[in-house]
């Protein structure tokens, strides 16, 4: 996340090493080959789930217009990883305007994604806690929800054009060329780290976390509200996946600003930063599959996958004993399919 804060002796953004001194081990082939993973499955979850809620899903709903800007911001971290991944196999070979294009891109997809989890924590909050207190703002609420991702896009926009502009290629001694931050003075560095610390990183979790507790207590003790339960698991479980993943980079990079001797230090917190640096570029993957969690969902990718049911076709008893007729030596994926999605509703 924050990479390009902690850059020092003019190395790659997805490189940092504490000190030349110390000999590190990159493990540029292991990360290389896990960024390529995490970039496969990523785009084939998030297309899916963003050709469901587009063609599928009804977008008059507010989450179905979260979710699918939460994902629009996935695809566009993930589209960076193949270009990282080329990074650590060779070196950096796709000039100043990519490097300055895809540190953009990063920062963009991963800050806008953490707003809009605040803001998404923020309307389900106003839902469920305030429910009847904004009568008036309950009755826009896709509106404000359309307004909120198109804000969220502008915003992360706006305040990842200094990172990506700042950013340049550097020519090391061997010849090769790095994509890296570019220099600033070590107290615009500070300001800059912890500003985004507490504004991009502390100030939504305190923020989710406060909700979240509001919500789940209001949950649990008004009979009524116990339908809600679904969706709300599913926000807390976008959530706590986006910090679980997030918060150890964030660590580890902190560290990495510090100003350590002690070599054997350096190699551990080294091996943390990548192991971790993994973890939360994992985060790409893991949306599309909570949100299978989703009965509907699942419904969805069961006519995708093994039906022959149109997906705008309504299901019926009819059908699913029109085809119970037609089976002859085993079981009907189509009738498979209907039933489970009978069974689910």
């Amino acid at each position: 996340m924050l990479d390009s804060l902690t850059e020092t002796n003019n190395q790659s953004l997805l490189n940092e090493n504490p000190i030349e001194l110390c000999p590190i081990n990159d493990h540029g082939q292991i990360r290389a080959t896990c960024f390529l993973l995490i970039f496969a499955l990523s785009m084939v979850g998030n297309c899916l789930l963003v050709y469901a809620l587009v063609c599928l899903e009804d977008l008059r709903r507010v989450s179905n217009i979260f979710f699918l800007c939460l994902a629009s911001f996935d695809i566009l971290v993930t589209l960076t990883l193949p270009f990282w991944a080329v990074d650590h196999l060779h070196h950096w070979v796709f000039g100043i305007a990519g490097c300055q294009l895809l540190i953009g891109a990063f920062f963009v997809g991963q800050h806008g994604g953490l707003m809009l989890l605040t803001a998404m924590t923020l309307d389900r909050f106003c839902t469920v806690v305030l429910k009847g207190r904004h009568t008036a703002l309950s009755r826009q609420r896709l509106l404000c929800a359309r307004i909120v991702c198109t804000a969220t896009w502008v915003i992360s926009i706006a305040a990842c054009l200094r990172e990506a502009l700042n950013s340049r290629t550097v020519e090391t001694e061997d010849g090769v060329y790095l994509c890296e931050y570019g220099e600033v003075g070590e107290l615009e560095e500070s300001v800059g780290y912890y500003m985004q610390i507490i504004f991009l990183f502390l100030l939504p979790f305190v923020i989710i976390v406060f909700c979240y507790s509001c919500i789940l207590r209001t949950v649990m003790s008004v009979p009524n509200m116990r339908g809600r339960q679904p969706t709300v698991v599913l926000m807390l479980c976008i959530v706590t996946a986006f910090f679980t993943c997030w918060g150890p980079y964030n660590l580890v990079l902190y560290l990495l600003s510090l100003d350590i001797s002690d070599c054997e230090t350096q190699k551990y917190i080294s091996l943390a930063h990548h192991i971790c640096q993994i973890l939360a570029y994992s985060h790409c993957c893991i949306n599309p599959v909570l949100y299978m969690l989703r009965p509907r969902f699942r419904t969805i990718l069961c006519r995708l996958v093994c039906c022959s049911v149109p997906a705008s076709q309504p299901i019926s008893l009819s059908h699913m004993s029109h085809n119970a007729v037609g089976m002859h030596d085993g079981p009907n994926p189509s009738t498979m399919c209907v039933e489970m999605m009978l069974m689910e509703q």
